[in-house]
């Protein structure tokens, strides 16, 4: 059985989300994806997966004006599945996968913090990344602990990415 793969990195300053979009809109050298394969990558949700100025000003336009020196100001996800799941899928199946993924990005996060996903087809393995900025839609402040704080809200975010996604046939790996 293949596993349902969803990974993040907190990001707190200007330069690491500076590189994450510059990776994830391929403006700067990518070495394991293939040029030629480019045109595949297909944009779910936010600015044109082409535009990293536009994907910027989107998470700077979701962020409050006012916060925290050492706040989570933007989670990066990547998402995928085991490698052998993709042998087998037809394009089709494959974007219901990451349109699914993204759909429950927005169901955990809500709509306007998902600011950009993106799939990638031009490495070996397809995989999305998705920008979320958690903002606290009760207090409009950063908040990454709402979502992401200790090892128990890990650990249960982990298993029900993996059971919305089961339906296509992942599953959760093993906890810890």
């Amino acid at each position: 059985m293949a596993f349902a793969i969803m990974r993040f990195e907190k990001l707190k300053t200007g330069i690491p989300i500076n590189g994450a979009v510059s990776h994830i809109t391929r403006s700067r050298p990518t070495p394991n994806a293939d040029p030629a394969r480019r045109h595949l990558n297909r944009t779910i949700v936010g600015p044109a997966d082409t535009d990293s100025k536009a994907i910027r000003e989107a998470i700077e336009e979701r962020t409050p004006a006012k916060f925290r020196k050492d706040a989570v100001r933007m989670m990066e996800f990547m998402i995928s599945a085991s490698p052998e799941w993709f042998q087998d899928a037809p394009p089709e199946r494959i974007d219901q996968y990451f349109d699914s993924a993204a759909e429950w990005l927005r169901s955990k996060f809500g709509h306007a913090n998902v600011v950009s996903a993106i799939q990638h087809n031009d490495e070996t393995t397809p995989h999305m990344h998705a920008m979320v900025v958690p903002v606290d839609p009760e207090t409009g402040r950063l908040n990454a602990k709402r979502w992401v704080g200790g090892r128990g809200k890990l650990r249960e975010m982990q298993s029900a990415f993996a059971d919305w996604q089961s339906s296509f046939g992942v599953e959760r790996g093993k906890p810890r």
